[in-house]
């Protein structure tokens, strides 16, 4: 975390919360004249894992782990449900022909011991977790008890590794990634995305396969089936390793150099013509969509290594603000590429008008291209002119950490704008950009109290908390609401000292004007 030349500290891989370096702390209370909750929550055994694992729960769990899945039939009711649902097209974890045989090997066998017995079980009970996170069944869903099935899997992963590495072993570990991911378990997410990065380069989905020119597969063609299956699983997981990477500064675990980036056929063409929802199920487009625009992925991944790598880390004035200047042209041309009904707008404004039809993936578009704006110029902070005041380069470095405030500005009005489309379940998804755009807005008060802009912020920051706590509607267990609280605190806190920090510069201003006035004896 670094502002206007200043090192601030580093984002927690654990909550997605900044932790304040002495520098940083320093920095705010120069600024503030406080003494910040931060000196306190900066000490790690503060914040009690929102989400650890209860070990009795895990010992229970590693006993059952021959449990028999849950009946057939609910598996085949969300099975179908997720085949009719748009879940599929952002998260395309399984391929309904080859998942049926994942069914028939878990449930049909009467040998349990079998060879991959463990991992076509741990992905029944994955899918399941996850169908019941992302809601893909809209009616009367049978009960689904997703984080005992996502225990269990955990209880089993030994015996998955021990079969090596299958389609089923991959899609298990996809599946509880994700749910793990969207309930804001970060330590389990991160480590399951090794164990996702692992069997993707050993089943060569990082690969693109000659035989793969068309988007659609005949379902009798089994072996072609399961080579396009795993390219979309590659891109799938591709999209969440280059957005954790960029969010957290956690180095990648799908490096580009080693991956075939070919776009999958067809993609281009359909990309923006899933947007006009809502489709009639049988009409769904049969090359996926994924998260995020995988040209935006590739952008971030960029991103990363130019700015935010060791590499990255070590570039000089000149070359960093070459790679800034290359990546916000990249990123420009990219914005261009998109249809004008769904082009995210450079900058939002309070005022800006909103198309009240606007689904997720609309929302989570422009959430993405405002936080991507936002992070490579934010990299502009660590250019040695903040330090050395070379004044033809903090023009460029000020102008550039100008469009990263700007960016997380229009992240959280645009957040206020489109709250109505933003769904319960994605919370922990959602969380991120609210806290990062938040805390450059606070950082630029901090820096610029007199700036007209600066009240406006301070109001604007203001309304985050209940925001925040809006945005978690849904029930949720008393470990989460804690975490939820710490996130609730941490942006309550930035909004009191940022209040702080204008108040003290007024009296300071004050104070010296009124002491030029005082006569001297």
């Amino acid at each position: 975390l670094h502002f206007a030349g200043r090192d601030l500290g580093h984002i927690s891989s654990y909550n997605g919360i900044p932790f304040f370096s002495h520098e940083g702390q320093q920095w705010i209370k120069s600024l503030t004249g406080q003494i910040s909750i931060f000196e306190k929550t900066n000490n790690a055994t503060t914040w009690p894992p929102s989400h650890y694992r209860n070990p009795k729960t895990d010992c229970l769990c590693q006993s059952l782990f021959q449990t028999q899945p849950p009946d057939v039939s609910i598996v085949e009711e969300y099975l179908n449900a997720y085949e009719l649902s748009c879940t599929r097209l952002v998260y395309p974890t399984i391929h309904s022909t080859l998942f049926r045989s994942t069914i028939n090997s878990a449930y049909q066998s009467t040998q349990t011991e079998h060879v991959g017995y463990a991992s076509a079980t741990a992905c029944i009970f994955s899918f399941l977790a996850f169908a019941s996170i992302c809601s893909v069944h809209k009616g009367s869903a049978p009960f689904v008890d997703s984080k005992a099935y996502a225990l269990r899997v955990h209880a089993m992963i030994p015996r998955v590794l021990q079969e090596g590495p299958s389609l089923d072993g991959l899609q298990a570990f996809v599946m509880l990634g994700i749910f793990e991911f969207a309930s804001g378990n970060m330590p389990s997410a991160a480590y399951l995305a090794s164990l996702k990065a692992h069997y993707i380069f050993m089943l060569g989905a990082h690969t693109q396969p000659g035989s793969l020119a068309q988007a659609e597969t005949v379902d009798d063609d089994i072996p072609s089936l399961i080579q396009n299956h795993l390219r979309n699983i590659f891109w799938l997981c591709y999209t969440i390793d280059k957005d954790l990477s960029l969010k957290t500064g956690q180095p990648s675990l799908l490096h580009d150099e080693h991956c075939d980036l070919t776009l999958p056929p067809g993609y281009l063409d359909q990309l923006h013509t899933c947007d006009t929802f809502p489709y009639l199920p049988n009409d769904l487009p049969p090359v996926p969509y994924f998260p995020v625009d995988l040209r935006l992925s590739m952008i971030k991944s960029r991103a990363y290594s130019a700015l935010y790598s060791m590499r990255g880390l070590q570039k000089d004035d000149t070359e960093l603000s070459q790679d800034i200047r290359q990546l916000d042209d990249d990123l420009e041309r990219w914005r261009q590429s998109i249809p004008p009904e769904w082009r995210p707008t450079l900058s939002f404004l309070h005022d800006t008008p909103v198309d009240a039809g606007m689904g997720m993936r609309s929302v989570m578009l422009r959430l993405d291209y405002h936080h991507c704006m936002a992070a490579i110029h934010q990299a502009s902070s660590r250019c040695r002119a903040w330090a050395y005041g070379h004044s033809g380069i903090i023009e460029g470095v000020s102008s550039s950490l100008v469009l990263s405030v700007q960016a997380s500005r229009s992240t959280l009005f645009y957040l206020q704008a489109a709250e109505y489309a933003l769904v319960d379940e994605i919370f922990w998804v959602i969380i991120s950009y609210p806290v990062s755009a938040l805390l450059t807005v606070f950082c630029n008060i901090l820096q610029n109290p007199f700036c007209p802009q600066a009240k406006k912020d301070h109001q604007l920051s203001s309304t985050m908390p209940l925001m925040v706590q809006k945005l978690f509607r849904q029930h949720s267990p008393s470990n989460e609401a804690m975490h939820l609280k710490h996130i609730v605190d941490f942006v309550a806190e930035l909004n009191r000292l940022a209040k702080c920090a204008i108040d003290k510069a007024i009296r300071d201003r004050l104070d010296g004007s009124n002491s030029l006035l005082t006569p001297a004896f």
